[in-house]
């Protein structure tokens, strides 16, 4: 079993949960409750429209589905 320091707010341990997915060990994770800064939602989409498009559509990816933050 593996162990991961989380806050549901960190995009870092979001990228090693997708990776997690995507490789089949993600219920071999277990994730320990971490004290992290909120962080600010940034509208990044308006003035990127290649980057937005790209994201919407990755952003249904299974593996970003199922980790995806509660609010």
């Amino acid at each position: 079993m593996f162990s991961l320091f989380h806050a549901a707010t960190s995009p870092y341990v979001r990228k090693v949960m997708v990776s997690a997915h995507c490789l089949g060990v993600a219920d071999q994770i277990e994730l320990l409750a971490s004290a992290a800064h909120p962080v600010q939602c940034v509208d990044w989409r308006t003035g990127h429209p290649h980057a937005a498009a790209w994201f919407a559509e990755f952003e249904q990816h299974p593996a970003m589905l199922a980790t995806r933050p509660v609010a």
